[in-house]
């Protein structure tokens, strides 16, 4: 093959899937919210519960938060993020790409 070729409209359709998963992390990380809210202490106040929750809550939050769709740096921001620069790209292309053909002077094949 000679050069390259690019797709811009299948790049940009192509994008929506990353914003097809970041919707379906929201709605994964609903679910699992009410959940572990149900399950708030389960692990009891004795002794052992008291340890267990002093290794296990402090992490568990954590990457219970990293998923959260409203929380910037998050991996459903990410995702979004992602769709947004891939669909940016594609429009650039096509923007770059009608300046270029415009601009550039047609040459006579014939000389």
């Amino acid at each position: 093959m000679d050069g390259f070729a690019v797709d811009p409209a299948g790049l940009s359709t192509a994008a929506t899937g990353y914003g097809d998963a970041r919707d379906e992390l929201a709605t994964l990380h609903t679910q699992l919210s009410a959940g572990l809210a149900a399950l708030d202490g389960c692990w009891g106040d004795d002794e052992p519960g008291q340890a267990f929750a002093a290794v296990y809550v402090r992490p568990a939050a954590a990457t219970h938060e990293s998923f959260h769709p409203g929380r910037p740096g998050s991996v459903a921001a990410g995702l979004h993020e992602l769709m947004a620069g891939l669909q940016w790209c594609a429009t650039n292309y096509t923007a770059n790409e009608e300046t270029t053909v415009a601009r550039t002077p047609r040459l006579d094949p014939a000389g």
